[in-house]
């Protein structure tokens, strides 16, 4: 299980953790669960990638089926916000409306599976 295992590194480190992270699981044959909030690290590295929201699973299918073709109104609005640089880049679209509740505040109880017992 990794952690966020490339948070504010530089390209070429976190480019040597990911390819470190492959190497281990081709080698071993074992599975990786990766959780972050990188996408561009997810896509590259994951198989199969489970998008949550509130602590609840909102979509789940092969990394291409979710990036390339999201079908939950979350997983459309994490794709867009990512910010891409270059000429190619898009112009900024309008915001995507997700359905649901917002994002939990401060002293707000968990909800679903992460609900006090």
């Amino acid at each position: 299980m990794c952690d966020e295992p490339v948070p504010a590194l530089d390209a070429a480190g976190r480019a040597q953790i990911l390819d470190l992270l492959d190497d281990v699981q081709q080698r071993l044959g074992t599975a990786l669960l990766l959780l972050s909030h990188d996408l561009s690290a997810v896509r590259r590295i994951s198989d199969r990638v489970l998008v949550m929201r509130n602590a609840q699973v909102v979509e789940e299918g092969t990394a291409e089926e979710v990036f390339d073709a999201p079908r939950h109104p979350y997983s459309k609005s994490l794709l867009a916000a990512v910010v891409t640089v270059g000429t190619d880049a898009a112009p900024p679209g309008e915001l995507l409306e997700t359905g649901g509740p917002g994002p939990m505040r401060p002293g707000t109880p968990p909800a679903g599976a992460a609900r006090p017992r």
